[in-house]
């Protein structure tokens, strides 16, 4: 068993694991099958889809992100950041990265910054939708923040029967998806934050989830369960 980091990914019906604790991403198809390691030399904390070919992946307590070919699982150049290069996110060619504490930074392909922004609280999880507008849960409160175009920090979701928000998603209709790790819940919140919902909870076999990663192929949620050490993937209605 293997304990997870905060995100993974299913590119060409595969799942990309980073593992925090050891030096390795572990690589399988959604069925568990075909199962293998990736040896690098520092220990990840995320990873992120760049686009069909590349992947993201932060190091751990470093201030760095390797890029990843996905096709034939092979490391390729290391980008600066920051001191300490943890939660990522990327859609459209947009990168944000939690790159010291209580600090986000947008960067290109090419690791030059454009933006940063220091927030509230800490960022643990992070998720972009297609508007470039940053989701991410905290490591200090149980507030789930957004950044939109105008670069303000502001307070997106809170709700007292969300317990220890971990894992963030959005789905291809911006909808937000975030992980309960305490409340053993997912609860989903549209970008208006008129409607929220709890779309899994216990009786669908969420026990402490993590990490969340949305497919918009296949319209399924990944989630990184019971503390890090089983996957479930469910389709969303």
């Amino acid at each position: 068993m293997f304990t997870f980091g905060a995100d993974a990914l299913f590119p060409s019906n595969r799942l990309l694991l980073p593992n925090y604790n050891d030096d390795k991403i572990h690589v399988c198809q959604l069925d568990g099958s075909n199962s293998s390691s990736i040896q690098l030399r520092y220990n990840p904390h995320a990873v992120s889809l760049y686009d069909s070919y590349q992947a993201l992946v932060t190091s751990n307590q470093r201030g760095f992100i390797e890029i990843f070919d996905i096709e034939n699982l092979k490391a390729g150049k290391n980008m600066q950041v920051g001191h300490e290069c943890k939660g990522i996110t990327s859609v459209g060619g947009n990168i944000y990265v939690r790159d010291s504490f209580s600090s986000l930074s947008m960067v290109d392909i090419n690791g030059v910054e454009l933006r940063k922004t220091l927030t509230t609280s800490d960022p643990l999880c992070l998720s972009l939708n297609k508007a470039n507008e940053i989701y991410f849960t905290a490591v200090l409160d149980d507030n789930v923040y957004v950044i939109k175009s105008d670069g303000k920090e502001r307070v997106f979701y809170n709700n007292p029967g969300l317990k220890d928000p971990y894992g963030i998603a959005v789905d291809d209709n911006n909808d937000v998806y975030v992980a309960g790790r305490k409340s053993n819940d997912i609860h989903r919140i549209t970008r208006d934050r008129k409607r929220q919902d709890i779309v899994l909870d216990e009786k669908d076999g969420i026990k402490g989830p993590m990490g969340l990663s949305f497919n918009y192929l296949t319209k399924e949620l990944m989630v990184v369960n019971e503390d890090g050490w089983s996957i479930r993937v469910y389709k969303i209605q």
